[in-house]
């Protein structure tokens, strides 16, 4: 859906806004029709900034217009009224185009390795690979700040220690990296934030897999052994249905204070868990 990199350099003029250093996002040449108000753009937008990993030079701050001054996302309507277009701001910008081309392509590299060393999936069940994934991943990664903890370059694009090739990230880079190593495995998983307890509450990140219909919840940030270079991984929170993981997890969507974030924010629910978590035997 994003327009030629070139295009985000040009100015563009959107209800009456200029809207230079953004990316065009084209609905009616990719033929989403019948959106018409900003309540529904915001929608859309609130998936790509949460769905989409590799995004992550777009900004995640989205606000829902509170009068005709908002143009946080400006947009452009054909004759019946259908917003056709709409431009999102860019949070980190790029000088040249190919640089975030190459970091993208680092990125691959190492993404490919972790696929490739789950061996041969054809043979395991949904929840075995998403277990083993969890694992290849976890193996590789460590908590700690840098300036691209955050996002999924922490984990794939440049270790944090060059001599033990370590990666580093922060809950969201945990959970972004997480979404997209799913993703890629085709699985449908989510993004989400919200309030968690460690011995206060605090902001956290995680998120939800769906498998074979049922929807599970796993924070890979505390999974993850506290040992800088341990492959080992904790099974704690770890397709766990919402009941099993609502005492460190409370209120998804919702930040410390209490305040509605993310999806929620924008009208979408959150879909429900099972029942019941899977055990160590329905995935081992």
């Amino acid at each position: 859906m994003i327009n030629d990199y070139s295009e985000q350099l040009s100015i563009y003029i959107a209800d009456g806004y200029e809207v230079e250093g953004r990316v065009k996002i084209d609905l009616a040449k990719n033929g989403i029709t019948n959106i018409k108000n900003k309540d529904q753009l915001y929608k859309i937008v609130s998936f790509i900034v949460n769905d989409e990993p590799r995004l992550f030079h777009i900004s995640g701050s989205v606000t829902r217009s509170t009068g005709t001054e908002d143009a946080s996302v400006p947009y452009l309507k054909d004759s019946n009224g259908n917003i056709k277009e709409f431009y999102i701001r860019i949070g980190m910008r790029y000088d040249k185009y190919a640089t975030y081309v190459d970091e993208m392509n680092t990125i691959e590299i190492r993404v490919k390795l972790v696929l490739d060393a789950l061996g041969d999936t054809s043979k395991m069940s949904k929840p075995q690979i998403v277990r083993k994934a969890y694992e290849e991943y976890l193996a590789i990664v460590s908590y700690g700040m840098k300036s691209s903890a955050g996002d999924i370059r922490g984990s794939f694009l440049k270790p944090a220690d060059e001599y033990y090739k370590l990666y580093k990230v922060v809950c969201e880079g945990y959970a972004r990296s997480m979404l997209y190593l799913l993703q890629r495995l085709g699985f449908k998983a989510i993004y989400i934030e919200g309030a968690a307890f460690t011995t206060e509450k605090i902001l956290h990140a995680w998120n939800k897999v769906e498998l074979n219909g049922k929807w599970y919840n796993l924070d890979p940030t505390w999974d993850d052994s506290m040992d800088s270079f341990s492959p080992n991984s904790f099974k704690d929170e770890f397709l766990k249905s919402d009941s099993d993981f609502s005492a460190k997890h409370p209120e998804p969507q919702k930040d410390q204070y209490g305040r509605v974030i993310g999806y929620l924010s924008h009208g979408v629910q959150m879909p429900a868990s099972a029942n019941k978590s899977l055990t160590p035997s329905e995935y081992q």
